[in-house]
C-alpha cells in the first residue's frame, strides 16, 4: 500500500512575504541610483533601508498582510499596498497612487 500523498499546506500572505526584499523597478523612480530593501518578520515587524550614494538610512515599522494587501506603518508614513504577484521569488504591488514597484527576494547567505 502506497503512502498517502501530503497535502500541500497553504501559507497566507504574511508568511508569503516573510524574508527580505530588493526593489528592482519602479514608476517612481526619479533616475537615481539607490538601493532599496525591505524585511519582513513572521511577528509583522518590517525594516527599510535605503541607500544612496554613501548614505545609509533605516526605518522600522510594522505591517499586516491579508488576501491582495499589505497594510504597513514605517516611521510616521503608511499606507496600503495592492498585490499584483506574489511568488517565492518576485513580489510586485500597486500603491495607492498607482504607482507600481516590483522587488525580488534576497537569498539567504549559507
Amino acid at each position: 500500500m502506497a503512502a498517502p500523498v501530503p497535502k500541500e499546506v497553504k501559507r497566507t500572505t504574511a508568511e508569503q512575504l516573510v524574508g527580505l526584499w530588493k526593489l528592482t523597478k519602479s514608476d517612481a523612480d526619479n533616475g537615481a541610483e539607490y538601493t532599496f530593501t525591505i524585511e519582513l518578520t513572521k511577528d509583522g515587524k518590517m525594516k527599510a533601508r535605503y541607500e544612496f550614494n554613501d548614505s545609509t538610512q533605516t526605518v522600522g515599522g510594522t505591517f499586516k498582510a491579508e488576501g491582495d494587501k499589505i497594510e504597513y506603518t514605517l516611521g510616521d508614513r503608511g499606507e496600503t499596498l495592492t498585490i499584483q504577484k506574489l511568488t517565492d521569488g518576485e513580489l510586485v504591488v500597486i500603491d495607492p497612487e498607482k504607482k507600481k514597484e516590483e522587488f525580488v527576494r534576497v537569498k539567504e547567505k549559507k
